[in-house]
């Protein structure tokens, strides 16, 4: 259950001149590793400035009045303000000594909250941990080559062994899951037990993130074919209607039931996403990343997340071959501003159109290298659609040779059947 919750201007007129405030303004990544590094973090402060951390006797958040509540405990030195939902990575650590901010928009700080707001640590004071409100964007271009990670360490000046805490595993609300399997009707054998039914037959599917594109619905709908193919019951955390299949089941758990699943399932699959970084320690993950750029940034090995022998982490190119360079064409760009979209209905019809515009004219003068053709997507239904979508804005008259091509187009492979042989599960 998360801290009760307060708005940003509630925390902000409550500050207690006692304690020292941590902000995490960004994502589920950025406020986990705080959340990892909270103890190393105050241990070293500790030794620099004269303050203890204390995290285990923090005030109960159920009373009435504010300064009575977390915001100024005398048993608690430093107090986590996490977005609305961040709980759970708190709770991951059994850290007590955190607030909610309800109305704290991420990766923005108001005129409110910035009045309080420091650079470095100051009782009665908030100090945002993210490298662009502390002005540390040196440190990011510095070590941005190397993990985030070790951009995380340079940015807070945390020595090099400092370690970081592991995460405890979160129960699982057996109500919830029993509920999802009755309404897919499965065979009543199979609840029996639920936990060795997710341990033995379930796949956990994350196709979405928000730092890097969603997986490509092309690999999505392939390895759902497959994995059902295997006998895996598969549920896929989205209500996108580009991440729904016959053969899955689209659940839309809230982040602490997400992570206490993860922990229980066969395998978790998907993009690479900052709810990787809650999960990867006590799951058993395969990860895709679009580019040698993320995974050497993101991998969870290399951040020290997940075990070699639990995590396997794979390019798109071990599937697409070729795909860091079709990946640039304009055609590519096409396929995912289609098949990517979350517009839906009259909107998408309405809005589509404009937004293959801007990539058109953003990115017509980019000389397209040979090298591409030797990718065998380029010659999917997909493909060549878009092929001749960025035909017509090259010329609008095109449009009577898509119509008049269309049928032939249509009869090509679509990328899925074209990639499931690469598929690695």
């Amino acid at each position: 259950m998360e801290s009760r919750t307060f708005s940003v201007e509630e925390i902000v007129g409550n500050l207690d001149s006692n304690t020292y405030y941590i902000l995490a303004p960004a994502g589920l990544g950025d406020t986990y590793f705080i959340c990892a590094y909270f103890r190393a973090l105050g241990e070293f402060l500790e030794s620099n400035l004269d303050f203890n951390l204390g995290v285990k006797d923090s005030k109960n958040m159920e009373s009435s009045s504010i300064l009575d509540s977390n915001l100024g405990s005398k048993d608690s030195k430093i107090t986590l303000i996490l977005q609305k939902n961040q709980g759970v990575i708190a709770e991951l650590f059994d850290i007590k000594s955190y607030i909610i901010a309800n109305n704290l928009r991420r990766w923005k700080i108001g005129k409110v909250i910035e009045s309080k707001c420091v650079l470095s640590p100051q009782k009665g004071k908030i100090l945002p941990f993210h490298f662009h409100h502390l002005k540390r964007m040196d440190c990011m271009k510095e070590t941005l080559q190397s993990s985030y990670l070790a951009l995380f360490q340079a940015i807070f000046k945390l020595p090099l062994d400092s370690k970081m805490a592991k995460p405890k595993k979160l129960n699982l609300d057996s109500n919830i899951i029993e509920s999802i399997l009755q309404d897919s009707k499965l065979d009543s054998k199979k609840l029996e037990n639920i936990e060795s039914f997710l341990a033995k037959s379930c796949i956990f599917y994350l196709p979405q993130a928000n730092s890097i594109s969603s997986i490509l619905p092309c690999i999505f709908e392939a390895e759902i074919e497959i994995l059902t193919q295997k006998g895996y019951v598969i549920f896929v955390n989205s209500t996108q209607k580009i991440y729904t299949h016959k053969n899955a089941i689209n659940v839309d758990l809230s982040l602490r039931d997400a992570v206490a699943l993860s922990s229980r399932v066969t395998q978790v699959r998907g993009i690479r996403s900052g709810l990787f970084d809650l999960i990867a320690a006590n799951s058993k993950t395969f990860v895709y990343y679009p580019s040698s750029h993320d995974l050497g940034l993101y991998s969870l090995e290399s951040n020290l997340l997940a075990s070699a022998q639990n995590c396997k982490e794979v390019l798109y190119s071990s599937v697409i071959k070729g795909f860091e360079n079709v990946s640039k064409t304009l055609p590519f760009r096409f396929y995912q501003a289609i098949f990517l979209s979350r517009l839906k209905g009259v909107k998408s019809t309405l809005l589509l159109p404009i937004s293959l515009a801007k990539i058109y004219f953003r990115n017509k003068n980019i000389i397209e290298s040979k090298s591409f053709e030797s990718c065998k997507i380029t010659q999917s239904y997909e493909y060549k659609l878009c092929e001749n979508l960025v035909k017509i804005y090259q010329n609008p008259l095109h449009i009577f040779t898509l119509i008049f091509n269309y049928r032939k187009i249509k009869q090509r492979k679509k990328i899925k059947e074209m990639i499931k042989d690469s598929i690695n599960l």
